[in-house]
């Protein structure tokens, strides 16, 4: 006799281990059984209870006990949903189980052919998913919605549903279950048994025409594809050795027809779901070299169109697969390879840029070679690189010392909660009430411990004498990391920057190009600085001071102060802003999904802030594309930003946004200076004069410049906290 939802819930919910021991030894699947056992085991927490569950739900289902999965899965589903909405534990962790449990419980009445009864239950789950911002669940499940209507046969509610999942923004397992929806919907609608003319890529209608291909036979080998790949999609016979050796023949011959008579994005389909079976059967070389000829084709069409949105369209059909080689090349101990992978996942943006402006196709291969000659570099300088990438469950860091060697790091986070980590990197926030829920969380008290992990692999080089203290760091990281300051994360206690100095890059080409040149020290500067309308309404304690301006005045031999109502963009242009200290005080623009720029004077009239919130006065904004225009050129410059510019914002396919200090260094500037929160204006003004000081008075190289007035400024009272003294990173050249 099967048991009830109400007595699954109570034993989860309130039972001691030993009656949860029980029950997994009552059911009647052998598969996943120790796993749920040992996740029992593990503590008395729900998550552990949830994930125990999840184990038995997908045991049963892959041996046909598809009635026990749909109680078991429905249970957690109701009590990991419970315990998130009432704060009983790890939030991002429940909301997981939730999105598991309704999967596999709609998944339970698919099998049992209940597609009417999954069609009347699946909104409320998913109402739930979508409030929560459980993404990856929530497009699962509306596949599965997808999936009942067409089990139903209700052909046109199936197409409007399936019309309103983005493709593009579909995880790799979801993007092969979307496609074989897609086919289904193709082929069960119009009664056909194979795939319509129509349906050919339009790229490749050409290869039709170059190469004299049949279309029935170029069809019958998509559909094969096609109808393999489909298995891929089934939760039980997808990851099942035997079934998988059954369809391989059928995708390993259509992937090399597809190469033979040149049909690459075919063939790349095949070549993904010949990844999907390789790596669920632990044949991890077999998976790299598929994902490496996926890479190599689309790098190939790449490198032939110049056009920005044709370029990131090439890229739309594949979103993980630099996640995926990162997986498989940390897991095969390929480092190396890893390092090349991360840094030419870091290059697309700017191989696109380099295309716009040169009219000459630009790929990632390009500027990821550079790895190869980094180390004599980064030797002769006795300086380490770090580049780290943020995939959705984890992050990889790879470390190369100045000696060659190679390490690398996985930290096991999920990308939701590097994000939270980011919006509250301000010390300031540390120990309030959390926004996300006022009255019943709290922001932690010190964030540096919760993020010592990204920076693991130093304690290990340290030991072994391949790093010293004292050294310096170039360090890339990309997403939400990118909004973090690595010098305050916790190493053995104490500090990075209590190790080594630090600064900033975007990638290894940007590294190599910098290094290229020669070191150069400013003479002179141009000041500009912007108060809002706001500013000037009585509040005198809120103008711009103008004491770094001042600072450099009495130090440099000449100079140029932009202020006020004059200081516009298209003074800018006019202005010789190359081999200079180029310094901005005023208000930055970080709100939301909004472009980050600095605020500037436009028509002769200084910016209003309360305008600029509401959407316009755009004309005032010194943006990344306003910055990357040939007319404003930085070579050699330093550039100081008082205000900060940076914020989170949504990764696109092409990599990661550009950031207006990626455009200042696109465009030449040697260094910047920059805070990653907004810091009063007392407060921002001791640290760059004391930088300055340290650098342009005293001589020290900029990295021990910048190292050195942190260190200052943390033995000062109140400076010690790191709200004062950790907002400013140095990005680029720190010699």
């Amino acid at each position: 006799m099967l048991p009830l939802i109400e007595e699954i819930i109570e034993i989860f919910q309130e039972g001691d281990p030993d009656q949860k021991l029980a029950f997994v030894d009552s059911c009647p699947m052998l598969d996943y059984k120790e796993q749920a056992k040992q996740a029992i085991q593990q503590g008395p927490g729900p998550e552990a209870s949830y994930q125990s569950l999840d184990f038995l739900a997908r045991g049963c289902l892959k041996s046909g006990h598809y009635e026990l999965a749909e109680r078991i899965s429905e249970s957690y589903y109701l009590l990991a949903r419970t315990s998130f909405d009432l704060n009983l534990g790890d939030s991002f962790s429940l909301r997981y189980y939730a999105g598991r449990g309704a999967i596999n419980w709609m998944s339970a009445l698919q099998f049992q052919g209940e597609h009417k009864q999954l069609n009347n239950l699946i909104d409320e789950p998913l109402r739930w998913l979508k409030a929560t911002g459980d993404a990856d669940n929530y497009e699962l499940l509306s596949l599965k919605k997808v999936e009942s209507f067409l089990d139903l046969e209700e052909f046109n509610k199936a197409q409007k549903a399936f019309k309103e999942i983005s493709e593009p923004r579909l995880s790799a397992t979801n993007l092969i279950h979307y496609s074989t929806i897609e086919y289904r919907i193709r082929m069960r609608k119009g009664g056909k048994t194979q795939l319509p003319i129509d349906f050919i890529d339009p790229a490749e209608k050409e290869s039709h025409e170059m190469n004299a291909v049949p279309v029935q036979e170029e069809s019958a080998v998509r559909q094969n594809i096609t109808e393999a790949s489909y298995l891929l999609t089934d939760p039980m016979k997808g990851s099942d050795p035997v079934e998988i050796a059954k369809v391989e023949p059928d995708l390993i011959s259509g992937r090399d027809w597809m190469r033979d008579h040149h049909f690459p994005r075919a063939e790349n389909d095949a070549c993904w779901s010949l990844y999907l079976a390789y790596n669920r059967t632990n044949r991890d070389g077999l998976a790299v070299e598929q994902l490496q000829r996926i890479r190599s084709n689309i790098e190939n069409a790449r490198s032939q169109v110049s056009d920005p949105a044709e370029r990131s369209r090439l890229l739309e059909r594949f979103p993980y697969l630099y996640p995926c080689l990162c997986t498989l090349f940390y897991k095969l101990g390929r480092y190396e390879d890893l390092l090349e992978a991360i840094e030419a996942s870091k290059s697309r943006i700017l191989a696109d840029q380099l295309t716009q402006e040169k009219g000459e196709p630009a790929t990632e291969r390009d500027f990821s070679m550079a790895v190869k000659e980094l180390s004599p570099m980064l030797g002769r300088l006795n300086s380490h690189y770090y580049t780290c990438f943020v995939d959705d469950d984890c992050v990889y860091g790879v470390l190369l010392t100045s000696s060659g060697n190679i390490k690398a790091s996985k930290t096991v986070i999920n990308r939701e909660r590097i994000e939270y980590y980011a919006s509250i990197s301000n010390p300031e926030l540390w120990g309030q009430p959390d926004p996300i829920d006022p009255i019943r969380r709290r922001i932690p008290e010190d964030l540096t411990m919760k993020l010592g992990p990204f920076v693991k692999v130093f304690h290990t080089a340290l030991e072994n004498h391949e790093i010293t203290e004292g050294d310096h760091i170039c360090y890339s990281s990309n997403d939400a990391l990118l909004h973090i300051p690595f010098h305050y994360m916790d190493l053995n206690g104490k500090y990075l920057v209590d190790f080594f100095s630090l600064s900033r890059i975007p990638g290894v080409y940007a590294l190599q190009r910098i290094l290229n040149r020669n070191v150069y020290i400013p003479k002179k500067y141009t000041a500009v600085e912007v108060p809002a309308v706001q500013d000037m309404n009585g509040k005198e304690s809120a103008k711009p001071p103008g004491e770094s301006a001042r600072w450099l005045g009495r130090h440099l031999n000449e100079g140029k102060l932009l202020r006020g109502e004059e200081a516009d963009l298209e003074a800018m242009a006019q202005a010789d802003l190359g081999a200079c200290i180029l310094h901005f005080n005023t208000h930055g623009r970080v709100q939301g999904d909004k472009v980050p720029g600095l605020v500037l004077a436009a028509n002769q009239k200084l910016p209003d802030l309360l305008l600029m919130k509401r959407g316009g006065a755009e004309e005032h904004l010194l943006t990344p594309d306003e910055a990357l225009k040939p007319e404003l050129d930085f070579s050699n410059s330093h550039v100081t930003l008082q205000a900060c510019v940076s914020a989170p914002a949504r990764k696109g396919l092409r990599g990661d946004p550009p950031g207006l200090e990626w455009a200042f260094m696109h465009r030449g500037a040697a260094s910047i200076l920059a805070p990653h929160w907004q810091v009063p204006v007392r407060t921002a003004t001791l640290f760059i004069n004391t930088f300055y000081k340290n650098w342009l008075e005293l001589g020290y190289s900029r990295a021990n410049a910048w190292r050195t007035t942190v260190l200052e400024l943390r033995g000062k009272e109140p400076g010690s906290h790191p709200f004062n003294w950790a907002a400013f990173s140095l990005s680029g050249d720190w010699r």
